[in-house]
């Protein structure tokens, strides 16, 4: 099993193409309110309920989506018997409302940090519930030391939802476990170690393990704290040598992608 920290790559942007009709209306019409209402009708599917919701008339509701799919110059949803249901394009609209709200929000945390309390800035790591909170506390103490004033928020969850947050715009990196979801050209991922098996037997068992043939432990045993007798042992083994290094050198790196100075 493969410990992995995963963060998103900042690609270049490709050259300007020449403005076309759909480019103008974006770039001149849309507002961040249109992102938050559409999020708000494909999560209510109605437009009484967002109506409700944003505290606004059915009809200016109505407007709104009209004149947002204007701006776009195609249907964003469509009536069904479940409601509004969004399009091929709605869709493809919609994940980019979503990175745009996620990073509108995080752009509000950051500005609140930096003016309140003159931080440098925000970092926010996923990590995975088994990660050592040795191993966290020394690549913790290792970036404060680089970045004294810098916000760190951490986030604890799957290997899943780590990566789907990192993909979401929600996390800056995630320090988890390998995943061939995570393997797409949008997220950069680097090995800090390979877990190695951890054998759990009690204390009467444990020279008869040893002794099996061919079976080497080539780890630490460490003694439980339950019970007297016939305590259990654990046998793990620590992180290779170059796991610190590669961590430090991981979250380094959303620092930097953060543009964090």
């Amino acid at each position: 099993m493969h410990a992995s920290i995963a963060m998103l790559e900042n690609t270049m942007s490709p050259a300007p193409l020449a403005p076309d009709a759909l480019a103008l209306r974006l770039e001149t019409r849309l507002k961040m309110r249109h992102y938050v209402l559409l999020m708000a009708v494909d999560r209510h599917r109605s437009i009484t309920r967002v109506a409700e919701q944003l505290s606004l008339a059915q009809p200016t509701v109505t407007r709104a989506l009209a004149d947002i799919e204007d701006i776009f110059m195609t249907p964003l949803f469509i009536r069904s018997r479940r409601g509004l249901e969004p399009t091929v394009a709605g869709e493809v609209v919609l994940a980019r409302a979503r990175l745009a709200v996620a990073d509108n929000h995080a752009l509000q945390q950051e500005l609140r940090a930096v003016s309140g309390a003159g931080l440098q800035g925000r970092l926010r790591v996923g990590v995975i519930p088994y990660a050592a909170t040795q191993t966290l506390d020394a690549a913790w103490q290792h970036l404060f030391g680089l970045r004294p004033r810098i916000a760190l928020l951490a986030h604890e969850d799957t290997t899943h939802n780590l990566v789907l947050a990192v993909r979401q715009r929600t996390l800056d990196c995630a320090i988890c476990r390998f995943s061939h979801d995570s393997t797409d050209d949008d997220l950069v991922q680097e090995l800090l170690y390979r877990q190695e098996a951890c054998v759990v037997v009690s204390k009467a068992s444990a020279p008869r393990l040893a002794s099996t043939a061919g079976m080497i432990f080539a780890c630490r045993v460490t003694k439980s704290t339950k019970g007297a007798g016939d305590s259990p042992y654990r046998c793990d083994t620590p992180p290779q040598k170059g796991f610190y290094p590669a961590l430090w050198r991981a979250v380094w790196s959303a620092v930097q992608i953060r543009g964090i100075t």
